[in-house]
């Protein structure tokens, strides 16, 4: 047993295997969205709102699981380093 806030989805609806899922309008929905060219670059990504959309819900799931916690940079420091190839 899950806490309601950590449930995924309509936790009255019924589960559903893969086989019933292939019946189903979401697999066509979910094969569309999956088949959608790759975003080049960063451009791309911020014109593109389903792009900047899955970003958020990505961000607020760890949030939310409380997986990452943020912390002010430390002074003089680069937190991630760069290297062009």
């Amino acid at each position: 047993d899950h806490p309601l806030e950590q449930v995924i989805g309509n936790p009255s609806q019924s589960v559903r295997t893969r086989r019933q899922l292939e019946l189903d309008a979401e697999m066509c929905m979910f094969a569309l969205n999956v088949s959608r060219t790759e975003l080049k670059n960063i451009k791309e990504a911020m014109a593109d709102s389903a792009w900047i959309e899955s970003m958020q819900e990505e961000l607020h799931q760890f949030d939310r699981l409380d997986v990452w916690e943020l912390v002010d940079r430390p002074l003089c420091a680069n937190v991630i380093n760069l290297k062009w190839l």
